[in-house]
């Protein structure tokens, strides 16, 4: 009975194992599509294969270049990857402490409305969550502004 469970428990890695060493369509030398794109602030970035070539197409507010990667493009093309990546994570990120904000506002609305006693006893506790979202906000707002003049001088510099 205790072999079986071993038996068992070693097909299952040896599975998952021969499963991490198969290749699928994408990875090998012949597949033909997209590979990658992604969108944020009016930057975008698709990322297509045709058999050996690697082409972009890279674009801000609608307007679209196509670029073949090569090797002296490389790095720079992946740069601005990494940068459009990162301003989708900063606006996230942004979007997400201004609900928090706006959450923490919302329950001390509602709890001087209805409970003015449980509102002033626990008035330091929304002070300083709000402060602490403000903070947050502003810091990814810098951050945000940061992100996108990456974005943008990655951008210049692949379409000059």
């Amino acid at each position: 009975m205790i072999i079986k469970k071993y038996i068992s428990v070693i097909l299952l890695i040896l599975t998952c194992f021969l499963m991490g060493c198969t290749q699928n369509e994408e990875e090998t030398k012949e597949y033909s599509g997209i590979i990658g794109e992604e969108k944020a602030m009016g930057y975008e970035y698709t990322i297509m294969k045709e058999k050996h070539v690697v082409t972009w197409i890279i674009g801000y507010k609608g307007k679209l270049t196509n670029i073949e990667e090569n090797s002296d493009n490389q790095d720079q093309l992946h740069d601005y990857k990494t940068a459009v990546s990162d301003g989708k994570i900063v606006s996230s990120k942004l979007i997400i402490s201004l609900t928090y904000f706006f959450i923490v506002v919302l329950i001390a609305c509602i709890l001087y409305k209805k409970r003015r006693n449980i509102f002033k006893g626990g008035v330091i506790v929304i002070i300083l969550a709000s402060a602490m979202a403000i903070y947050i906000a502003m810091d990814t707002s810098i951050d945000l502004n940061r992100a996108l003049k990456d974005i943008e001088h990655h951008y210049l510099e692949l379409i000059h």
